[in-house]
């Protein structure tokens, strides 16, 4: 008899037990998607605005790239080499003695005169009687690249490379050469026209701001640096080349463009 009381109130124990777990996981059951839903409607009830910031700095580009190339076929490899190895130097040696240029160039390691190494491949032409290629020579090539501070002696650089024997103008190039100041300028100024646009129209139509939700911002790196003035990419064929194209040597304003996006919760 007393086994039997004993295990009774055992199982009584362990029934109370269950029931207070079982209202435990019943509330906070009935709590967790309340709590979600509070929070999803909340988040709803914000009311945003989406303004976007633009800007445009422009900026007068102070160095030219001048590259040309020099390249010549002959009947061997050796002979296409030499030849185009005998001008590059005529180039350069031109460059270093002409009293113009004496304070515009710098010939040091890494100064403003780089020379690409030398190429020389074998050229075929096709034969449609023998149906078969023929060989015609070797072509040897080579570029030099020139920068420039100065834009009035770039006419000085190509007739110099005229006389030496450079047969090809390959580049003329303008750009920004430390970029970075006139690019945090154009995104200042377009973080700026966000707050602007942001602050009239919640005037007009009386609305206040209340922060910032939200900014959505990719760098623009790339920008209008690089400006490539198309009417001297040209090959060599007169005497002067100041004098026969003069007046082309001024480049356009380079144009740094920037915006941000930007999302504010309002009320």
């Amino acid at each position: 008899m007393l086994c039997y009381r004993n295990q009774y109130l055992k199982n009584k124990r362990a029934g109370c037990f269950s029931r207070r777990l079982l209202t435990v996981i019943m509330t906070a059951t009935a709590l967790l998607p309340f709590s979600a839903t509070a929070g999803e409607n909340c988040e709803a009830a914000l009311r945003t605005m989406n303004v976007e910031g633009t800007s445009l700095v422009k900026a007068a580009p102070d160095m030219a790239t001048v590259v040309v190339s020099v390249n010549y076929l002959e009947s061997t490899a050796e002979k296409a080499r030499d030849r185009v190895e005998q001008t590059v130097t005529a180039f350069l040696n031109g460059l270093k003695n002409h009293q113009k240029l004496k304070n515009e160039i710098d010939f040091g390691s890494q100064g403003s005169v780089k020379a690409a190494g030398l190429t020389v491949m074998p050229e075929y032409s096709y034969d449609n009687t023998r149906r078969e290629h023929i060989l015609k020579g070797y072509r040897a090539n080579r570029e030099v690249e020139i920068r420039l501070h100065n834009f009035g002696v770039i006419s000085t650089v190509l007739d110099v490379a005229m006389s030496s024997g450079i047969n090809t103008v390959y580049n003329i190039s303008y750009e920004v050469e430390h970029p970075e100041s006139v690019r945090d300028k154009a995104r200042e100024l377009a973080v700026a026209d966000a707050r602007k646009k942001a602050a009239q129209i919640a005037k007009g139509l009386d609305i206040k701001l209340v922060r910032v939700k939200s900014v959505e911002y990719q760098s623009n790196e790339g920008g209008a640096v690089r400006y490539n003035n198309l009417r001297m990419m040209k090959t060599m064929g007169v005497n002067s080349v100041d004098s026969a194209d003069g007046g082309v040597y001024s480049p356009d304003s380079m144009e740094f463009a920037d915006r941000v996006n930007v999302v504010y919760i309002i009320e």
